[in-house]
């Protein structure tokens, strides 16, 4: 495959899927939302608000979909969506931390399957130019 077809299959690929329903049933009639996987520039921006005081509100925004995975808020909604209930807010981040494998579980899951043993040379290995 030519490096023009590979990219357009890249870009077009449908990589970030939707996860289950979330209940909300602090915001009624809104009894639920969906969590979404991130692309990796929205990864960036959430390892960066680790410490933001409406941290909370900021990755909701990013990750709360419809059950089509369109964003529900926008970047600027982040502090309103701060002053909601953080139940609720917690709730869809455990989820989308899970299911964006962002949780210290899947953290420490990833760390160890890319631990090679002691004699194993082959990521050491690079490619030839």
């Amino acid at each position: 495959m030519d490096n023009a077809n590979m990219r357009h299959g890249i870009l077009g690929a449908d990589d970030l899927p939707v996860s289950e329903k979330i209940p909300t049933p602090e915001w009624s009639p809104i009894d639920e939302v969906y969590v979404r996987t991130v692309g990796a520039d929205e990864h960036a921006k959430i390892t960066a608000m680790a410490d933001h005081d409406n941290a909370l509100g900021e990755f909701g925004v990013l990750v709360m979909c419809n059950s089509n995975g369109v964003r529900i808020f926008a970047d600027g909604d982040a502090e309103a969506l701060g002053h909601k209930n953080p139940a609720a807010l917690q709730r869809i981040a455990d989820a989308g931390t899970k299911h964006n494998g962002m949780s210290q579980e899947e953290r420490d899951k990833t760390a160890k399957n890319s631990q090679t043993t002691p004699g194993d040379d082959s990521s050491s290995s690079s490619p030839r130019s």
